[in-house]
């Protein structure tokens, strides 16, 4: 029996201690500040970064050729870094003719790292969900705008994508 309590006893410390609500300190690759993004707040860099993209509407974006969309809403999913400060970027924003998108910015992208032999690459990949509502009906000129690590900038891509909502 005193086995049995002293074993209680060891598992019950051993499991408070893992189960802390104190946030440990972080190791391994850095990931994007969850503090919020004030696009209007932000300066444009007047510079580029690394930004590719997975999909758009659901097909491979080609650059000049425009992606027509039928549903409700349409995903925008890719990746980008802040190349001068060698790290993940602030967030990701598209801009889609003065109306701020911010995407969900920090998913784990080893592949990016990997190609990118560095580490710091990993959290990079974004996507967002833009509501075709939002947007109406027509061509519509998507912006992307990497937002620098420290959320005091941005750098504004040169390549722009045309989607048609139907």
């Amino acid at each position: 029996m005193k086995i049995r309590t002293y074993l209680f006893l060891v598992i019950s410390v051993f499991f408070f201690v893992g189960c802390r609500d104190e946030e440990e300190p972080r190791t391994g690759p850095a990931r994007a500040s969850s503090s919020p993004i004030d696009p209007k707040s932000l300066v444009d860099t007047k510079s580029e970064t690394v930004l590719l993209f997975d999909e758009i509407g659901g097909q491979p974006p080609k650059p000049g050729v425009p992606i027509t969309v039928t549903t409700p809403s349409f995903v925008v999913r890719g990746w980008a870094i802040d190349q001068a400060t060698k790290s993940v970027a602030g967030g990701v924003i598209i801009n889609v003719e003065g109306k701020d998108f911010l995407t969900d910015y920090g998913s784990p992208r080893p592949d990016v790292a990997a190609n990118l032999k560095s580490s710091d690459y990993v959290n990079s990949g974004f996507t967002t969900s833009i509501d075709s509502a939002a947007i109406g009906k027509g061509k519509h000129t998507l912006v992307f705008r990497v937002v620098t690590s420290d959320k005091k900038g941005y750098y504004q891509a040169k390549q722009t994508y045309d989607v048609i909502v139907e």
